[in-house]
């Protein structure tokens, strides 16, 4: 129920923020049916959720997005022109990023080095856009991310919306 509110509270949100939008109607239907995906698992399906809760805590990983001043910026892309980055993050950063979460190097192989905000929507390769997620969890998220990412893609959501939808998913 609490998963319900939260989620029906940042669709609002978004609903609230487009009121003025002449495509309202199109960015509507497309948080509609992002509104199922973002709802987490069916009853009695459960995610191991890591140890440090969900969604990362804002102060080791608010979410950064990629500007074209960096190294790993790669060009901008779909039709609202979003700074793309490159996937790039070593195994040392990965450690790293890890261990910031209290997950020891030896325990990393139940984890995946997720980007809070998908490069895919304009996320970057920061220390403050990584965190460790579960993979079944790292899993479930990506099925969001690729709606929300064709979402963006086609024009129906603007980053500002598809992040905002992304901080807004509960596993």
């Amino acid at each position: 129920m609490i998963k319900k509110m939260v989620l029906m509270s940042a669709v609002l949100s978004l609903v609230f923020s487009l009121a003025c939008s002449s495509q309202m109607t199109n960015r509507l239907t497309t948080l509609s049916t992002l509104e199922s995906g973002l709802t987490g698992p069916s009853p009695g399906q459960s995610l191991d959720i890591p140890r440090q809760g969900f969604p990362p805590p804002p102060e080791l990983t608010p979410g950064e997005l990629c500007s074209p001043t960096e190294q790993d910026f790669d060009g901008y892309r779909y039709p609202s022109q979003i700074a793309h980055c490159r996937r790039n993050v070593s195994h040392r950063e990965k450690i790293a990023i890890g261990k910031s979460y209290g997950i020891s190097p030896d325990e990393l192989h139940f984890y995946e080095i997720d980007h809070y905000i998908p490069l895919s929507i304009g996320g970057n390769n920061s220390a403050r856009n990584l965190w460790p997620l579960v993979k079944k969890v790292a899993r479930a998220k990506s099925v969001v991310e690729a709606r929300i990412y064709q979402a963006v893609a086609k024009g129906e959501l603007t980053q500002d919306e598809a992040t905002q939808a992304i901080k807004a998913w509960r596993p």
